[in-house]
């Protein structure tokens, strides 16, 4: 999932996958249950920050034409949100990342 705005850094972007939720999981720090994102999570789920990558633009649309990524339904603003919020709190997540993320909000 892309949570930073790729016009805004230079056409890179921050991505984190879902997944989930692990005992004793280093990513807890963004919880999601299924009302989140229905019908997509069906467990509970979170936030992999230690999993992230820095993406640009250019081969994002080259992994979407090989079918390597596959477009998602849009996720609704206050999970998308709740994810950008718990980026900003994580340990896992370095300064390069967190520099590109939108402002965190209240939900």
């Amino acid at each position: 999932m892309i949570i930073s705005d790729p016009a805004k850094n230079e056409d890179r972007f921050v991505l984190v996958n879902l997944t989930t939720l692990p005992e004793n999981c280093v990513d807890d720090v963004c919880l999601l249950q299924n009302e989140d994102y229905p019908p997509f999570l069906t467990q509970p789920t979170t936030a992999a920050y230690s999993r992230h990558k820095i993406g640009d633009v250019k081969s994002m649309e080259m992994l979407l034409a090989v079918g390597q990524f596959h477009d998602m339904p849009a996720i609704p603003p206050e999970t998308l949100q709740k994810i950008i919020n718990g980026a900003h709190e994580t340990l896992e997540l370095p300064r390069v990342a967190k520099s590109m993320l939108p402002p965190a909000q209240p939900v």
